[in-house]
């Protein structure tokens, strides 16, 4: 059976009438609908509203659940805010409607292990969709811009694409936003998945209950439930031998395993999501740590052909150990080369590479050099990174903490992209956090354009940017004959590409350009651009001295900090941020 739930959330939000609308429409063509409130603003609906909801939930076509009181983002709630929303929302459920909430939902999507555990031990009844229906597929027919927010059939299908890609889907929309013809557009969506591709509709719960149901039974197992399986089995292993793990490799236990148990099955239903319809079967998994982002692909059957890379020794062992737990072991291959090193591949045998949290860690230049050699034309390229925001977020918590060695760490990545950007200098041995159009830019060159944008599930923001953020890259024939042909592109390219990845750059590809960026080890001796102001020069190595020996927990030259903080550049602005942060272990 495909399983389709209708999940439509915040009730109680802005207009009413395409919610009576839609509960009428849902008795009338006996489709099950889940619903989702907020509680703060259950007092102003209508008794209209009230009613129709009541009716249609006794007679078993409507589900209820508790969207939070004040629609908030509990991963940003302290523990007593949350469980306070909490509460709130459901006891404005059952004081309204007079109706027992049968699950929760986290308002935006976004949720973290602690908040999670919090509405488990609560109410230990509710299902949770982020965490319960996490092998569903989740789509929305909305066109969601800025003042738009409907339905729209047509870009429907467009994600959704023009074959049956997932056996289980759920349909997120937001009703009391819709217009009429947005309305009219949804129930169109919904008769396309039940009429037009067999989908069967369910609430939540007995989507859920369905579902498990044929997990249990002795039929040949589906792309889900074989990815399922090899999840399951893989853990299993792992948590075996983590005591083995973790003496070489110390987060192998809190942050390797327990994103992998926590990641991979809404890593692989984003995935395919962004991919569809295109199905990639021959993918190489570069710096994979335990394959959170691409093993469900080989798992499920889709790619013929997976390699798994990782230069950590541990890892590659762990990989190792996993694969003789699982009863299928052709198509999989594990390395622990370091391929960026390695000469280019000969040929483009691959259809799908990713990257996952390690493009920041890698000279750019070289991962996209070894990337146009090795995905073929039309392939897809993944990438999944840190922000300027991680940066941020990284950085005010160890302020906060007095933790000397992420804030330096955190500001020593801050540091790289200053100089970068502003002074022409690129240290390598360092993690980088890029702007969007730097990277944009730079893949441009080497064949690579972007699709598409999107969040990783669950991530959190700092200062309204997301921390984490998933780029999409398609590869297209020869766009830097195109770029050279295009006075326009080719002037953007040569301005971000030039001061921000230097000749190098330009060298490995036919986009013609020079620069004076220069690059160093960031531990090394600098030689800095002739452009470069010598009072700006004296600034940067006092700057980059007072982190080494901060770093080194070595007494640091304040007066000189000081005095470069006094300034108004650039540079100054940013030694103000170090002089802050050394004081607290003066």
């Amino acid at each position: 059976m495909k399983h389709l739930v209708l999940k439509l959330d915040d009730i109680g939000c802005d207009a009413n009438r395409p919610v009576v609308d839609l509960v009428l429409w849902a008795m009338l063509e006996k489709i099950p609908v889940s619903i989702g409130a907020i509680g703060g603003l259950l007092k102003s609906i209508p008794q209209e509203l009230v009613e129709i909801v009541r009716t249609a939930h006794g007679a078993g076509w409507l589900e209820l659940w508790n969207h939070g009181f004040n629609h908030l983002r509990y991963d940003q709630l302290s523990p007593e805010d949350a469980l306070r929303d909490l509460v709130d929302g459901h006891t404005a459920i059952q004081n309204v409607f007079g109706i027992e909430p049968d699950g929760f939902g986290f308002p935006f999507n976004k949720f973290d292990d602690a908040t999670l555990r919090l509405v488990r031990s609560r109410y230990p009844e509710y299902f949770v969709y982020e965490s319960d229906l996490n092998s569903f597929k989740w789509v929305s027919p909305e066109f969601n811009v800025f003042a738009d927010g409907q339905p729209r059939f047509e870009r429907f299908l467009e994600r959704v694409g023009a074959r049956n890609r997932a056996d289980n889907l759920i349909l997120q929309a937001h009703p009391p936003r819709w217009s009429k013809e947005g309305f009219r557009e949804f129930t169109r969506c919904v008769a396309e998945l039940v009429e037009g591709r067999g989908y069967v509709c369910l609430k939540g719960r007995d989507a859920i209950e369905s579902y498990s149901k044929e997990l249990r039974s002795e039929v040949p197992a589906t792309p889900v439930a074989r990815v399922l399986r090899g999840i399951e089995s893989l853990s299993s292993a792992w948590v075996s031998k983590a005591p083995e793990y973790t003496k070489n490799l110390s987060n192998f236990e809190n942050y390797f395993l327990t994103r992998f148990n926590s990641d991979t099955y809404k890593n692989w239903n984003q995935v395919l999501g962004e991919l569809a319809p295109f199905q990639p079967k021959r993918v190489l998994d570069l710096g994979c740590g335990l394959g959170n982002w691409s093993l469900p692909l080989w798992l499920s059957g889709a790619a013929d052909k997976l390699v798994l890379n990782d230069v950590h020794p541990t890892i590659v062992a762990a990989l190792k150990d996993g694969m003789a737990a699982l009863p299928r072991k052709d198509g999989i291959e594990i390395s622990g080369a370091n391929l960026l090193s390695a000469a280019p591949p000969q040929s483009a045998e691959f259809d799908f590479l990713v990257s996952a949290n390690t493009f920041n860690y890698l000279d750019p230049v070289e991962f996209f050099k070894f990337s146009q050699s090795a995905v073929s034309r039309g392939g897809r390229m993944l990438l999944m990174l840190q922000t300027p925001a991680f940066n941020r977020l990284r950085f005010r918590r160890a302020f906060e903490l007095a933790d000397r060695s992420t804030g330096v760490e955190a500001l020593e990545s801050d540091f790289a992209m200053l100089v970068r950007q502003k002074y022409g200098v690129f240290p390598t041995d360092v993690r980088h956090a890029y702007p969007l159009e730097e990277i944009e830019r730079l893949a441009a060159m080497f064949d690579f354009t972007l699709a598409s944008r999107f969040l990783p599930f669950g991530e959190i923001k700092e200062d309204g940017e997301s921390v984490y953020e998933c780029l999409l890259f398609r590869k297209m024939n020869n766009m830097a004959r195109e770029i050279a042909s295009r006075p326009d592109w080719l002037s953007e390219c040569q301005s971000t590409v030039g001061i921000n990845f230097g000749s190098k750059a330009f060298d490995a590809t036919s986009v013609p350009g020079n620069t004076s960026t220069t690059y160093f080890k960031y531990s090394g001796s600098w030689v800095f651009p002739d452009s470069l102001a010598a009072g700006d020069v004296e600034k940067i190595v006092a700057v980059k001295d007072s982190l080494y020996s901060l770093r080194r927990s070595e007494v640091i030259n304040f007066n000189l900090l000081q005095h470069v903080a006094d300034g108004e550049s650039p540079i100054s602005e940013f030694a103000e941020r170090v002089f802050e942060f050394s004081k607290k272990f003066s």
